[in-house]
């Protein structure tokens, strides 16, 4: 494994926060991936929660957000993907 990839995956466990951690110590690929596995985890089933829909998860982040866990212009992008493939392949009840 090169430093590169170890870079990459080390701050996983930062939360993006304008005041605990700047940007510029969280790498771009790095917050692009915790956000899709959040939205991975609010999606899916797990054990010791239940699924939420699609737009219960997307108002989950938004709220979250709004706290400044999260850069603003990734939350657009997920909307917007999210918003594009589910008009691709409409979600059946």
């Amino acid at each position: 494994m090169t430093n590169r990839n170890i870079y990459f995956f080390l701050p996983k466990s930062p939360i993006y926060n304008r005041q605990l951690h700047p940007l510029s110590e969280i790498p771009y690929l790095a917050r692009i991936v915790q956000l899709l596995d959040i939205y991975d985890a609010l999606t899916h089933k797990r054990s010791y929660k239940k699924t939420f829909s699609q737009e219960k998860a997307i108002a989950i982040i938004q709220e979250e957000a709004k706290r400044g866990w999260y850069q603003p212009i990734l939350i657009e992008q997920l909307v917007e993907f999210v918003r594009k493939q589910t008009e691709k392949t409409p979600i059946a009840d």
